[in-house]
């Protein structure tokens, strides 16, 4: 907070950006972009593209499957191709500015310059309070840093299940265009059911079982327990979320982030605890 908003003379932003993005953000992500990705570009040795061999290889990428344009209408003058791109840039929804992103992080062939675009991006998100982060390459509406964690560590669970279920989960609820909460939830819960059966070793095996297992080999509070069971118990419910809440129509985003976060949650700590 600096002087002006300590003092009351100037307020800070206090509404979520989730389906806009403000000139301050759209900005900041665009400064994060040029100083990150383009800061190799030295005029006073080359302004030909094909002299920086990992812009020019994302910038083909870049023509062929984001602007699906012939390639050989990217400019090869760096200067130009800059005007070009920043033009193109300020065209863009808000939504298309975070596509972007995305298509930078999974196609800049730079794994040191993207994890720290990812640094870069969500601190500007979070200053200009955006609904948004980055986890694993994705812009999702995740909005705090307690449930990134927690998303984040089941997304690195040893077991490649569980794993899969997360990220299957997390890719279904990220998605802008087309989220998909009911399927989203039914692979948060699946998570917890697939860990249980890797627990037991037994297909047939229930989160109840496991836990009552997991209590004979270490200390499990029993109020934590009780509170674990009932979760699950609720999820399983043939007249729960798998049938009543399922229905669409009574979905939101914050259904499902709430099923990715505790189901995530829960995943990393029954695998500490194993």
């Amino acid at each position: 907070m600096n002087f002006s908003q300590r003092e009351g003379l100037k307020k800070p932003r206090t509404e979520i950006q989730l389906h806009d993005m403000d000139l301050k953000l759209r900005n900041g992500i665009w400064n994060a972009i040029s100083l990150i990705y383009f800061s190799e570009i030295n005029p006073n040795h080359s302004n030909h593209l094909p002299n920086y061999e990992r812009l020019y290889t994302f910038f083909i990428e870049f023509y062929k499957d984001f602007l699906i344009k012939p390639i050989e209408e990217l400019n090869l003058y760096w200067k130009n191709n800059l005007e070009n791109f920043k033009s193109f840039y300020s065209t863009l929804s808000w939504n298309e500015v975070y596509d972007l992103v995305e298509f930078f992080l999974d196609n800049f062939p730079d794994r040191h310059l993207n994890e720290t675009f990812t640094i870069e991006c969500n601190r500007i998100l979070t200053r200009e309070v955006s609904g948004y982060r980055i986890i694993k390459n994705k812009v999702s509406s995740i909005i705090t840093d307690i449930e990134i964690e927690a998303v984040t560590t089941s997304l690195e669970n040893r077991f490649h299940p569980v794993r899969e279920h997360i990220n299957q989960a997390f890719l279904l609820f990220s998605n802008r265009v087309n989220p998909d909460y009911r399927n989203s939830i039914k692979e948060s819960i699946s998570s917890i059911e697939s860990l249980s059966k890797l627990i037991l070793k037994n297909e047939k095996t229930t989160l109840t079982d496991a836990l009552t297992e997991l209590s004979k080999k270490m200390t499990i509070h029993p109020a934590f327990k009780i509170a674990l069971e009932k979760m699950y118990g609720y999820t399983s419910d043939a007249n729960g979320i798998r049938h009543a809440l399922l229905d669409e129509s009574n979905l939101r985003a914050e259904d499902a982030r709430y099923f990715l976060v505790i189901c995530s949650a829960f995943v990393n700590y029954i695998s500490e605890k194993i």
